[in-house]
């Protein structure tokens, strides 16, 4: 009876063990939680992914209000993995979010454009840099190029020019034949940090690719008998920088009253702005000085006996504008609308004294000026340009511009290329720069005629093309040798 007992036990003991095993093995079914990772760090475990993702852009109202963005999202870097487990703790949202926050920036979806820009290092060779900008929408980018081409072309020039509506020359102006960005700019659309730079407004990224920063220029105070081109001078900096700083401003003419503020801002813009230009002028062809020896006159004596009349010539040239200043100039017709008449002067041959006279004759046949004596800028780099800079053709020749002695005669003057220097022995120099050869029998020492032929337009030295760099200095001697001072070449015209 005991053993039918025991077996009844046993049994009974067995199968209460068989029914809490089975009740067990129903308790114990995996988990699927989410796992969140940060640039592979473990920073804790989540029931629902969308939870985080939903807390994270409830959390970013104030960066949603700042970018005016619909979402903010989950920091780059991060990663949330579906796992199967049978731990069942739980990190709060919260907390996984607070970590987040402290490790990495959270983002909002925007794009990012790449400027490509060159330049050239002190070795001569071309750098290429990549210029990164974020905004929250692409049209916002568009919309600021759009500005800057117009800040260097001017907004009814740009859009006629895009309506097909430009005024046809007739005998005298200009039209714009193209116009472009010559830069290479790539775009993606991405998830951005909040702590980077990221635009929302056109007006603030224009200002940033025009000045390469968002802060804005001096404020600087007009005085009594301020113009925009002296208050320009005054700041080193252009005239085109001026108007693009105050586009209130829409020529160097405008008047300005005492007290006025104006902003004073070195442009650099981050891209390049092209613009050719056809255009037809009348130009003005100055009249030559034509010379009579006579032993009736002592020599530095000189009699007018026939005063000269300046010319018109008109002029077809192909320009190219680069960031408002020309980068290049072609002429491609010249068509004489009426002749110069020369001035007759007799001058006294009684003795040689290689003294210059009170009339100066022009140094070239062309009177295309391609850059003018003052201040010239670009990209943020202002220098002075003590001279003039005429163009023609290669090989045409160049005149001394008044009776004197060679002082300097040399086929290697750095920047200057080959260089004729000239003392006119009544308080005044003149130089000729980036010749492409001196005549036959200029030499130092030796006296020089005005109107004489003493070398031949090249491109010698550090020049952007063919041009002639004419500079008058009072001093007598040249400034590169710490004497004289430099004077502009137009005012004894």
């Amino acid at each position: 009876m005991k053993k039918i007992l025991t077996y009844i036990f046993v049994a009974i003991i067995s199968v209460f063990i068989f029914m809490i095993g089975f009740e067990d093995k129903k308790n114990i079914a995996p988990n699927h939680f989410y796992q969140v990772y940060l640039d592979d760090q473990i920073l804790g475990v989540i029931k629902n992914k969308d939870e985080l993702l939903n807390y994270i852009d409830k959390e970013g109202t104030n960066i949603k209000e700042k970018y005016n963005v619909d979402k903010v999202e989950a920091p780059n870097g991060i990663d949330i993995k579906k796992i199967v487990t049978y731990d069942e703790h739980l990190d709060d949202v919260k907390d996984v979010y607070n970590k987040l926050k402290k490790l990495k920036p959270f983002t909002i979806t925007g794009y990012q454009f790449n400027i490509k820009t060159e330049s050239e290092n002190e070795d001569g060779e071309v750098e290429i840099k990549n210029n990164y900008i974020y905004v929250t929408d692409e049209e916002i980018f568009k919309e600021s190029v759009e500005d800057t081409i117009i800040a260097f072309v001017g907004e009814d020039k740009y859009n006629a020019y895009l309506d097909g509506t430009q005024e046809e020359i007739k005998e005298v102006g200009q039209i714009f034949t193209n116009i472009y960005v010559d830069n290479v700019i790539t775009s993606k659309k991405t998830s951005i940090p909040i702590d980077e730079e990221i635009f929302n407004d056109v007006e603030d990224l224009s200002q940033y690719i025009l000045f390469s920063t968002t802060e804005k220029g001096e404020e600087y105070t007009v005085k009594k008998g301020d113009t925009i081109e002296s208050i320009s001078t005054d700041n080193k900096i252009s005239v085109q920088e001026f108007l693009i700083s105050n586009p209130e401003f829409t020529s160097a003419d405008n008047i300005l009253y005492e007290g006025q503020k104006v902003l004073v801002s070195y442009a650099k813009p981050m891209v390049d702005v092209i613009a050719n230009v056809k255009l037809i002028e009348d130009q003005t062809q100055f009249y030559g000085v034509e010379e009579r020896r006579t032993d009736t006159l002592v020599e530095g004596d000189e009699q007018v006996i026939q005063n000269g009349e300046n010319g018109v010539n008109r002029v077809t040239q192909e320009l190219v504008y680069k960031n408002g200043f020309v980068d290049s100039q072609e002429v491609l017709e010249q068509v004489t609308i009426k002749p110069s008449t020369n001035k007759v002067i007799l001058i006294g041959t009684k003795y040689i004294s290689g003294v210059g006279g009170r009339y100066w004759t022009w140094p070239t046949n062309s009177t295309n000026i391609s850059s003018h004596y003052g201040y010239r800028c670009f990209r943020g780099s202002c220098s002075f340009h003590q001279a003039i800079d005429i163009t023609s053709n290669y090989w045409a020749p160049i005149y001394a511009a008044n009776n004197g002695v060679v002082t300097m005669a040399t086929y290697s003057y750095g920047t200057y290329g080959i260089f004729v220097a000239i003392n006119h022995n009544n308080g005044y120099g003149s130089a000729y720069a980036h010749l492409a050869a001196m005549a036959p029998g200029v030499k130092v020492g030796l006296p020089v005629a005005r109107g004489q032929i003493i070398g031949y337009m090249g491109n010698t030295g550090r020049s952007s093309g063919v041009h002639l760099h004419f500079e008058i200095y009072y001093g007598g001697k040249h400034p590169g040798y710490n004497f004289g001072s430099y004077v502009s070449p137009l005012s004894f015209y």
